[in-house]
């Protein structure tokens, strides 16, 4: 990813609508699947700027890594202990951690082998330990922004799910998400389709605008932890256990 997205990034994950959506649904999946919320061993796999490797820190102690010098600067301004790694060669022990988060890692250039990269994951995890990971989906909505932020690859469901199953984990939950945002983000790659450019899509947005998306976003997080499978999204989440 650009230097410069980092920056983007760590000034806009507070009350951007994509970010509000991941992290707001990321952390209700925790809270519903994960039994123990208090003294975790967590590990951030990948954790940009660090947003949610801190408030992950209510659940117990998390552990970060990303392969940006850029991502982990700004993680230790948020008082963060992260360490520079690739997700495909971990630097810890197996059966290390009780909850591994890892949002929109894999997908990345410089992640070559995703399937390596999730067995490391299965590798820390404790028998009984959760993952909850997303991943962009739908190759149809690959844009000029997949190429700003060096995407290698967008999952469909059917293939996230051979990767986890052949990674080792139980898939307990497994939907498409922020489904709402799928047509905007569809017309957008279809208008883009002879754009060479690379260019960054966060950006501000009237307040009256992010409200509005906020809450319909909301309750598409709020039905994916209600168990209901969307349709499409522009990504996949998923929540898995290593088996006891």
């Amino acid at each position: 990813m650009e230097t410069a997205e980092y920056r983007n990034i760590f000034s806009s994950e507070d009350d951007h609508f994509y970010y509000v959506a991941v992290h707001d649904c990321i952390l209700k999946l925790i809270d519903k699947y994960v039994k123990q919320k208090e003294n975790l061993e967590i590990l951030e796999a990948g954790c940009g700027t660090g947003w949610l490797a801190k408030a992950l820190t209510k659940y117990g102690h998390v552990s970060a890594i990303d392969a940006h010098d850029e991502a982990l600067n700004f993680t230790r301004q948020r008082g963060i202990d992260a360490i520079k790694s690739s997700v495909e060669k971990l630097p810890f022990a197996a059966n290390s951690f009780d909850l591994l988060t890892s949002i929109d890692v894999i997908y990345h250039k410089l992640v070559e082998d995703d399937l390596a990269a999730l067995r490391q994951f299965y590798s820390v995890l404790k028998p009984g330990g959760t993952m909850v990971l997303r991943v962009p989906a739908n190759d149809s909505l690959y844009t000029s922004h997949d190429r700003y932020v060096h995407t290698a690859r967008r999952y469909s469901k059917p293939d996230l799910k051979a990767k986890l199953t052949a990674a080792g984990f139980t898939i307990e939950r497994l939907s498409y998400c922020q489904f709402p945002l799928f047509f905007p983000a569809w017309l957008k790659a279809r208008l883009d389709a002879n754009n060479q450019d690379e260019h960054s899509v966060i950006e501000n947005h009237p307040q009256w605008l992010t409200n509005i998306v906020n809450r319909v976003l909301q309750l598409d997080t709020d039905m994916i932890v209600s168990g209901t499978d969307m349709p499409t999204g522009i990504g996949l989440v998923t929540v898995c256990k290593k088996p006891l």
